[in-house]
């Protein structure tokens, strides 16, 4: 029997019912069965009457009080990823079972029978602390059914009398056991009294948003059932269950009790599209943890109660942690130099364009700067401000720092000057270091300032022995600024045994003398860390990327020039490199990346292509110095949708807790927590900071101290560390982390921003920063916000996208509803006033590059590169395609003094760039409408859509594409499928995504045509054989039937004007056909363009078209047959056909053209408007 007819309650009674009759009309007798008062039809009645009564209007009232707002999806931490449409069958199901012992079941009865309430009751309070537990969530929503059979009459009575009954509980993680146990008892309670209104009318009533991905109001189950339905018992037979394998999921999750024995058999019914079976029995074993717990303890706090075993607390504190390794933690940094300079003095130690230094060099000239340092009363953990780019001079300046016994306070001089002045009083440094050109543009500190370019006399006077060693392993090595969530930065102090754990005897990466490392980063991020003190304290040789921002070319370049084998990269500027540069990358052994999440085609590109590199997912907090966890690619098939951030390295622990600080299970996310030898010392002068985030550890009772990340990650089974999120509004932009609330308090500065909020997106490309802005007097501009922001904040800081609203949405709870925030996308861009459209080639290239790589359309050929949304990322991005293009390698400082498109296309002309032969012919620029692409008929030119192409008007961008070999160079296209090919990716530079509008004149329809067909993928494969000759006699004939005897004559007269070229072009044809045959290139006496095109359209045998045509035809009777049944023949769509006055060659000239560009303009506007809506 199908449920929809009957339920568990009316099987019990149709095995009693057969059985009873069975036995009766087996032994002759009649049907023991009473007469039933009533039949389903009458309850169905009594239903639809009880519908329009007061009783079903307190029931809805009261269900609608419950669901006053509409709870969240319930977010069950998943081993797949849901499908979109995963509500639009039952699901995929998998069955597993526990049985609580009969110890703890009477035990639990006994609780119930304390706590005056059912085991239902129980049992539905300890399901809902599971999901508390596992998913973090307060609003926990379970489905449960009731039999629905509140009266005596429907005891009896076969049908669908089931209703399910949403239960909604509040999990404060605070309360005791009994205390929540109690409120689960009053929902509970009330659902009963209220339990006749059906489930799908109270959907109804409700309304909740729909999707196919997940049920409406709960996504989970609970049943409870006392017993079992027994066998049919049939007289002389032996009737059984048995259970059928196909199990169908109607949920996420269910967990269906029957009681048996005195036991507890509980079935975890779960959907196989999500949950892995491993993760199912872990669940069911934490439910049973759970559970003893309860029965224990009753006045445990819920956050309290038990979920994992010892053996599973055991693995994920102790034996995931087990990183310890014997390294030099009490040695300095200087002091591990040192010995690398008396083991290989000669040995290369750095290499900066052409000069090189050896260990013995930088070792005598650090310890020069040293010296004369020390005479400054340099003592250790004082700090030293500098502000220098990428070079020798850099190197040396952290070495003499560290051996004349302080830290070092890097500066990128890009900063603000607001930013440095900041954060050089913040680090109360005496001294700064710098060069002179820099030092003109520094604030004026209370700091003294040495130029170190000034110092070459002073400094040889100094001693070049090592100094006496004053700083030891815990004194501070420097202190790094980083985003702070009060407006301010913030100072991380990194002692030297934090730097040599992270470097030393570690197992992550190869620290070999004979590896070059590369510093690219700038020495104010923490990579540089790795980079630089990853070599000279192992021997190795450390390059230099010269100072700037490099481009993609350069640093591929500087990558093979020196040989580089160890690399670290942001996740974004690896991106573009193995976009662009993969090549580049060959030499390396190993390449670590990471900063944020890595792109997993990118990833499985670099694994595949590059198979002598080890590619390692790196990962880590400048507050654990660089690197916490890192992942070595071994295995594709563990990059299970994302690329993990792995293992705790070497002398590091790592623990996964939830807001308690308890250890959450494998696959629950929790907070990730850091410990060990890499841990920073604090933030400089913020003790409250500090104790916020540098905490106990309340796993351990050795009172170590671990920080707090912020960020949301889980482990694999198999012991490595998934990404999730985070739990904060930090977040990581292109490698930077970054406090959301230094930027909005930076902008509620602005006297015209009433309130601000930043998020992070990836609506497309890489992760960006947008602000959303409420206006304080309704004018606000997002220029001069920029303009502000810039004195304030670094450019990696910097919001891409300005969005202003009347209002920000906020949540229920009356705080901003962060999710609720439009897509940038969903606001037109209103261009300036003096939008300035492209005048010539080079600038309409160039602009629909910086479309491209800005995601911003249109943009005007003087709009600011930096003020549309540009950074230094999508920079290299731009003029990466800049250099495939035009081939032409700039730098990217030329992007700061040519931020337009016409000032960069200036500066490319004066560097020699010639326009190259193109079939793509700008005809007229236009404004920001879709543009017009119009294909040559056979003679090839496009001249003759200059009139055609004014009329549109000048808002309608217009480009012709004429046939290649025009230029008397380029061997011309002989055949329609490499025209339309070739035309394809010539429109594309122009437009990159569609839809697209290509039309042409006589030839140029059938070229189009293909060209639909090349985009198209999905097009009918069938070809379309016309008999043109058939088809020529039969039109001939239809025509002359329609003429009088004059007309017949001209029009006869008329056909045979034209018989010698056609023998002509049948001649060439057979010619082209012969060096087709015999793989020959055309010679040049057979470069005819016009015979060629003709040759070619001849041959094309077109596909079935299933879209819509717009044909123009001329009103003369010129052509072979009927025009609009040829295209009949081709097109399965709508032909909307347009008569113009003129014949097959003056269509598109005066006085024609004008009726023609009324009826295109119509047309192309009509597109518009419908692809809009779309």
């Amino acid at each position: 029997m199908h449920h929809i007819v009957t339920d568990g309650w009316s099987v019990g009674i149709f095995h009693r019912e057969l059985s009873a009759v069975y036995d009766a009309y087996s032994a002759g007798r009649s049907s023991p069965l009473p007469q039933l008062p009533i039949q389903y039809a009458d309850y169905s009645l009594w239903q639809r009457e009880w519908f329009e009564g007061e009783v079903y209007e307190s029931h809805l009232a009261y269900w609608k009080k419950q669901f006053v707002t509409m709870p969240a999806v319930l977010k069950l931490s998943t081993d797949h990823q849901r499908p979109n449409v995963q509500a639009y069958r039952a699901f995929r199901g998998a069955e597993q079972t526990i049985t609580l012992p009969a110890d703890l079941t009477r035990r639990l009865r006994l609780l119930c029978q304390k706590e005056n309430v059912t085991l239902f009751m129980l049992l539905m309070a300890a399901y809902q602390i599971l999901l508390h537990r596992y998913t973090g969530e307060e609003d926990i929503v379970v489905g449960t059914p009731i039999a629905g059979r509140q009266t005596a009459e429907t005891e009896e009575l076969i049908g669908l009398f089931i209703n399910t009954l949403a239960i909604r509980a509040n999990v404060s993680s605070t309360a005791t056991f009994h205390d929540f146990l109690s409120h689960v008892k009053q929902v509970a309670l009330g659902a009963y009294a209220h339990q006749d209104l059906p489930f799908e009318r109270l959907v109804k009533e409700l309304q909740p948003e729909r999707t196919l991905a997940h049920n409406p109001l709960f996504q989970v189950m609970f049943v409870l059932q006392s017993e079992e339905i027994l066998p049919l018992q049939l007289s002389g037979l032996t009737a059984q269950h048995f259970r059928v394998d196909h199990v169908m999921a109607n949920f996420d999750l269910t967990l269906d009790i029957v009681e048996r024995n005195d036991e507890l058999v509980c079935l975890f019914e779960s959907n196989a599209d999500l949950f892995e079976a491993e993760t199912i029995a872990r669940m069911m074993t934490h439910f049973q943890n759970l559970l003893e717990g309860i029965a224990g303890n009753p006045e445990q706090r819920i956050s309290e109660l038990p979920l994992l075993s010892e053996a599973e607390r055991r693995q994920l504190l102790v034996e995931w942690n087990d990183t310890r390794t014997d390294y030099p933690s009490k040695q300095s940094i200087q002091e591990l130099f040192e010995e690398q300079v008396a083991i290989a003095p000669d040995a290369a130690a750095l290499v900066w364009n052409d000069e090189k230094f050896t260990y013995r060099e930088l070792n005598a000239r650090a310890n020069q700067l040293a010296h004369y340092l020390r005479a400054h009363r340099i003592e250790p953990d004082t700090r030293v401000a500098v502000c220098l780019e990428r070079s020798p001079e850099l190197i040396v300046a952290l070495l003499g720092i560290l051996k004349a016994g302080g830290a070092y306070v890097p500066l990128d001089p890009a900063y603000p000057v607001a930013r440095l002045q900041f954060m050089i009083n913040d680090a109360g440094a005496p001294l700064l270091l710098t060069v002179k050109p820099l030092a003109a543009k520094l604030p004026s500190p209370a700091a003294s300032t040495i130029c170190i370019d000034e110092l070459s006399q002073e400094l040889t006077k100094q001693s070049q022995d090592d100094p006496q060693p004053i700083a030891g392993p815990d004194n501070l090595a420097y202190v790094m600024y980083t985003s702070g969530s009060t407006g301010k930065p913030k100072g991380v102090m990194v002692t030297h045994r934090n730097i040599v754990r992270l470097v030393k005897n570690t197992n992550y990466a190869s620290f070999s003398p004979d590896e070059v490392f590369l510093q690219s980063s700038t020495v104010s991020f923490d990579a540089s860390t790795f980079e630089i003190w990853g070599s000279l304290l192992n021997g190795a040789r450390l390059a230099l990327l010269p100072a700037g921002a490099p481009s993609l070319k350069e640093l591929g370049q500087t990558i093979k020039r020196h040989k580089v084998t160890t690399l670290w990269l942001t996740a974004g500027l690896f991106h573009l490199m193995v976009e662009n540069h993969l090549d580049d990358l060959r030499g390396l052994r190993q390449l670590l990346a990471g900063g944020d999440v890595l792109s997993v085609p990118h990833v499985q590109k670099v694994f595949k292509e590059l198979p002598n590199c080890r590619l390692i997912n790196g990962y880590g907090p400048t507050e654990n110095t660089t690197f916490t966890c890192c992942y070595p690619l071994h295995d594709l098939s563990k990059v299970n949708g994302s690329v993990p951030i792995g293992f705790p390295i070497s002398n590091t622990s790592v623990y996964v807790l939830d807001r308690h600080g308890n250890p959450v299970p494998i696959g629950v996310p929790g907070e990730l927590y850091i410990g060990g030898d890499g841990l920073a010392r604090g933030y400089l002068d913020r003790p409250e900071l500090t104790q916020e985030r540098f905490v106990r550890n309340p796993v351990s009772a050795n009172g170590d101290r671990l920080y707090r990340t912020g960020d949301l990650v889980r482990y694999r089974a198999t012991g490595e560390i998934e990404f999730i999120g985070r739990i904060d509004t930090q977040v990581k932009v292109r490698g930077f982390r970054i406090e959301l609330g230094e930027i909005e308090a930076a902008l509620m500065e602005h006297e015209t921003v009433r309130d601000a909020v930043v998020v992070a997106r990836k609506d497309s490309g890489d992760k960006h920063l947008v602000a959303y802005l409420v206006s304080r007097n309704g004018n606000l501009r997002a220029a001069e916000i920029r303009e502000f922001l810039r004195t304030r904040l670094p450019d990696y800081m910097m919001p891409s996208i300005f969005v202003t609203l009347e209002s920000l949405p906020l949540s229920p709870m009356g705080k901003v509803d962060r999710a609720a925030l439009p897509a940038p996308g969903d606001f037109k861009r209103e261009c300036e006033k003096s939008f300035a459209a492209p005048g010539n080639e080079l600038e309409l290239k160039l602009t629909r590059m910086w479309e491209q790589v800005l995601r911003v359309q249109p943009i005007g050929v003087d709009e600011n590169f930096f003020e549309l949304g540009g950074h230094s990322l999508l920079a290299v991005k731009l003029f990466a395609e800049v250099e495939k293009s035009f081939g032409k390698n700039l730098p990217l400082a030329t992007l700061f003094q040519a931020p337009t498109v016409r000032q960069l296309a200036r500066v490319l002309h004066d560097e020699g760039w010639q326009t190259a032969w193109s079939s793509l012919v700008m005809i007229q620029p236009g404004g920001a409408r879709t543009p017009f692409f119009c294909v040559h008929a056979a003679g090839g030119n496009v001249l003759e859509y200059q009139e055609l192409a004014r009329m549109l008007g000048p808002d309608q961008p217009f480009y012709g594409l004429q046939a290649k070999g025009l230029d008397g160079k380029s061997q011309p296209h002989t055949n329609i499928k490499d025209m339309a090919a070739h035309y394809l990716k010539e429109m594309r530079e122009i437009q990159p995504e569609g839809p697209y509008m290509i039309g042409g004149r006589s030839s140029g329809g059938t070229i189009a045509l293909a060209c639909y067909f090349k985009l198209l993928p999905g097009a009918s494969t069938r070809r379309q054989r016309v008999s043109r000759r058939a088809k020529k006699w039969q039109s001939h004939i239809t025509n002359l039937r329609s003429l009088n005897s004059g007309d017949k004559v001209r029009y006869l007269l008329n056909k045979l004007r034209y018989a010698p070229a056609k023998a002509k072009h049948r001649i060439y044809r057979r010619a082209y056909k012969l060096c087709k045959r015999f793989g020959q290139p055309l010679p040049p006496v057979l470069q005819n363009i016009e015979e060629i095109n003709f040759a070619a359209v001849r041959d094309y045998e077109p596909q079935v078209y299933s879209g819509d045509v717009t044909l123009f035809l001329a009103s003369d009777l010129t052509s072979d047959y009927d025009l609009h049944d040829g295209w009949r023949e081709l097109v399965r769509g709508k032909i909307e056909t347009y008569e113009i006055s003129g014949n097959h060659i003056n269509i598109i000239k005066e006085p024609h053209v004008g009726a023609l560009a009324e009826k295109l303009r119509t047309s192309i506007e009509r597109t518009e408007k419908e692809s809009n809506t779309a």
